[in-house]
């Protein structure tokens, strides 16, 4: 299996998923580094340095190909890359700031969890409906 299929292995919901490796390799922008979170279908990184909770996304294999092509195209153009996609093929989605307390604490982590998963399944269902409703029909138009 590639690196990043092998990163995905977990023992189920609410484990880590990968081993910490040594603090200085945990600088700016993604974490690759950090111990992955899985709760439920959703994976999270937490960086203890800034106190920062990451959601991450994992594109599907053939997903993650398209992206990383597309990612080099832009690159080449823009000098920059379109997604911040780690060596582990985990993309960032959204982050907050989550005390070390909290997320030291199972019962806790895994409570906030659960309500920011389902607060981001509703904005996610609300943003789809408003493109339907309103951006689907001009770009149907065109």
């Amino acid at each position: 299996l590639p690196e990043w299929e092998l990163f995905l292995e977990t023992r189920g919901s609410g484990e880590a998923v990968t081993e910490e490796t040594e603090p200085e390799a945990r600088s700016s922008g993604p974490v690759p580094s950090a111990k992955v979170y899985k709760y439920g279908k959703n994976f999270f990184r937490y960086d203890y340095d800034t106190a920062t909770l990451t959601k991450l996304y994992k594109p599907k294999a053939s997903e993650l190909r398209e992206m990383i092509e597309d990612n080099e195209e832009w690159l080449a153009r823009h000098n920059r890359p379109l997604w911040d996609i780690d060596e582990n093929g985990m993309m960032e989605v959204t982050s907050i700031g989550f005390s070390r307390e909290n997320w030291d604490n199972k019962e806790s982590r895994d409570e906030y969890l659960s309500v920011w998963c389902d607060e981001i399944e509703e904005e996610t269902a609300y943003m789809v409906d408003e493109f339907i409703k309103y951006e689907l029909p001009i770009i149907s138009k065109g």
